[in-house]
């Protein structure tokens, strides 16, 4: 968001995005008309063509701007304002590397100039440079104070260098200069969502919302969170007021097909989708959701419209990231493994330059998690805590069926799938930094009072109900505290291939968490402490309380493994549960179109068409 003013610098006049935003197409051909005839009656005059391309600018015409802006530096190589505003022409054409350089030339001239490093600081934060981008921010800020954009790009990179409190403070000092803004509050509000504070996002977006009435980002954003909360109706309604509201109401469209997709109702979430990219056919997101939704041949015009798009690149990694992985899906659909794995790298690669996961400190956790919970304790605290025996725990690696099992328990009338938690990690941050050593001193007391606070966070149960499940990725982590805290609680453990298991987790973008599973030998890694840290739960839990499933046993037997699962969970057979692709229910995980079809064996054994691809997985998990 290029804007502001720098004081005292020669030629100073920044670009506004936002600049001429409500006036109409009669206003732009006017002012268009008036910039030419100046341009004309001054000759070489680097003002007037700096005055065309701003004209141009908020015309849409990036093209014609870049060359009137490269003109004014030509004729006038001081006149900074113009250097300034071709840098963030080049950086919207997503000509980075070379709007990069302008930004420099600016400040090789004048290392003051208050708005360049601004802009700067939204390039770095684009190209996920978040230091640097703080560093430029602070600079701005240092030479003016008053730049609300710069507060907000410090804000962008402290929280995605996960500094939550300090990003939450840039954004204090920015309501400050702006307490009416909503471009601030919808900050603050992506932010919340990245720190999974979603209750406190949408009360920044409903604050917006209520500041500007007629701002379709607050309400697109709104339905975001919304959705998060899983508040799926009134998700829905924000959608459809962020698409009558906005302009450009493509990417609303988008986020609305995916909470219908959710939803099980398919035709409207393709129609929502096909209205999208018939909107805009540059949006990466529409594509990645559609990418999801089918299933590519080789000759699937999509493919070239999707290859087309990468050249040049779009504008942000985020969109490079999302073309990415939908081409590696539909060349893995198309049977060619070569060209699917070159876009998987280039978007893992991408994903994994923002993530500040850490292998190591990964492992130690396992193993001080083990260690925390030996057999010992669960003999000395056996039967202390909450005694209800309602919640199911669906445990494993992502991508391992555990989708597949919650469907067929909820399939069964009497259990509710609540899907993707975030419950038991609430509790877990709420015994502070010293988890998983603490459990050590706690008190019966204190585990009992852990496993009656679950409940309480748990949604009350619908008349008839008499188990609900509970399949957050992370889980597998914390089987012992849930068993300490819920020793009446059941855990279904599931298996499936490691190497199948690792391929499908490679080859999707989760929407959050799963750090690790954006490098092949990271990923293979951490399969290895997940496996040891599942053998050490085998070895301690109670199987009473505590059972595995085997993926590929499920595909061959389905009704059997079925009857084992209910019988599990002490309920009686019933029939529903292998018509479990008949249920409707909203389901948001990776799987979510999966668990729509009768069962298949298509992905059993998946990995070995993809063998040359995979050396580095295959050596860390042992098996090269």
């Amino acid at each position: 968001m290029p804007y502001g003013s720098s004081r005292g610098s020669r030629g100073s006049r920044a670009l506004n995005p936002d600049r001429g935003s409500d006036h109409g197409a009669a206003q732009r051909a006017a002012a268009e008309a008036a910039a030419r005839a100046a341009v004309a009656a001054a000759g070489d005059s680097a003002p007037a063509w700096q005055a065309l391309a701003l004209v141009l600018i908020e015309a849409g015409k990036l093209d014609q701007a870049r060359d009137c802006l490269g003109r004014a530096v030509g004729l006038d190589p001081d006149l900074l304002a113009a250097r300034n505003n071709l840098a963030v022409v080049l950086q919207r054409l997503g000509e980075r590397e070379a709007a990069f350089a302008a930004y420099r030339e600016v400040l090789a001239i004048d290392p003051d100039h208050a708005v360049t490093h601004n802009n700067l600081a939204g390039l770095l934060g684009e190209l996920g440079r978040f230091d640097d981008s703080l560093d430029h921010a602070r600079r701005a800020i240092e030479l003016d104070p008053r730049q609300l954009g710069s507060y907000i790009y410090a804000a962008i990179a402290e929280g995605r260098l996960d500094h939550r409190e300090a990003a939450l403070a840039w954004l204090d000092r920015a309501q400050g200069l702006a307490p009416r803004s909503g471009a601030v509050l919808l900050v603050r509000a992506d932010l919340l969502r990245l720190f999974d504070r979603a209750a406190e996002g949408l009360d920044a977006c409903r604050e917006a919302a209520a500041l500007e009435p007629g701002n379709g980002k607050a309400h697109e954003t709104m339905g975001l969170f919304c959705h998060a909360l899983g508040r799926d109706e009134a998700a829905l309604e924000a959608f459809d007021r962020a698409i009558r509201l906005l302009p450009q109401p493509a990417k609303a469209l988008a986020h609305k097909a995916v909470v219908l997709l959710e939803q099980g109702r398919s035709d409207e979430g393709r129609s929502a989708l096909d209205r999208a990219l018939d909107l805009d056919r540059g949006l990466a997101l529409g594509w990645f959701i559609r990418a999801e939704t089918k299933i590519f041949a080789a000759a699937d015009p999509d493919i070239a419209a999707m290859e087309h798009l990468l050249q040049p690149d779009p504008p942000s990694d985020d969109e490079r990231i999302l073309l990415h992985y939908a081409l590696g899906k539909a060349y893995l659909d198309a049977k060619d493994a070569p060209r699917a794995f070159a876009h998987l790298h280039q978007g893992s690669r991408l994903k994994r330059a923002t993530l500040l996961y850490d292998g190591a400190a990964a492992q130690r956790q396992m193993v001080a998690i083990a260690e925390a919970f030996p057999k010992a304790r669960f003999r000395r605290l056996d039967g202390v805590g909450q005694p209800s025996e309602a919640p199911v725990f669906v445990i494993g690696m992502p991508r391992s069926g555990s989708t597949l099992i919650e469907q067929i328990l909820a399939s069964h009338p009497e259990v509710a799938g609540l899907g993707e938690q975030p419950h038991i990690e609430r509790l877990v941050a709420e015994l502070g930094a010293t988890y998983p050593a603490a459990v050590a001193a706690l008190a019966p007391g204190e585990i009992a009072a852990l496993g009656r606070r679950y409940l309480a966070l748990a949604a009350p149960m619908p008349p008839g109900v008499r188990r609900f499940t509970d399949k957050a990725a992370d889980n597998f982590l914390h089987a012992g505290l849930i068993h300490l805290a819920l020793p009446g609680a059941r855990i279904i453990h599931c298996r499936r291939d490691p190497v199948d298991t690792c391929l499908s987790c490679y080859t999707k973008l989760f929407d959050r968490g799963q750090e690790f599973s954006y490098d092949l030998a990271e990923l293979g890694l951490y399969y290895r402490r997940y496996a040891a840290l599942m053998a050490h739960w085998r070895a301690v839990l109670p199987p009473e309380r505590f059972i595995e499933v085997e993926y590929e046993k499920l595909v061959e037997d389905l009704e059997g493994t079925a009857r084992r699962l209910i019988a599990f969970l002490g309920l009686e057979w019933e029939d529903s549960c292998l018509r479990f692709h008949e249920t409707a229910r909203p389901v948001r995980t990776a799987s979510r179109s999966q668990v729509r079809r009768p069962l298949y064996r298509s992905s059993l054994g998946r990995w070995n068409a993809c063998r040359d691809e995979l050396g580095p997985l295959l050596a860390a998990l042992g098996q090269a």
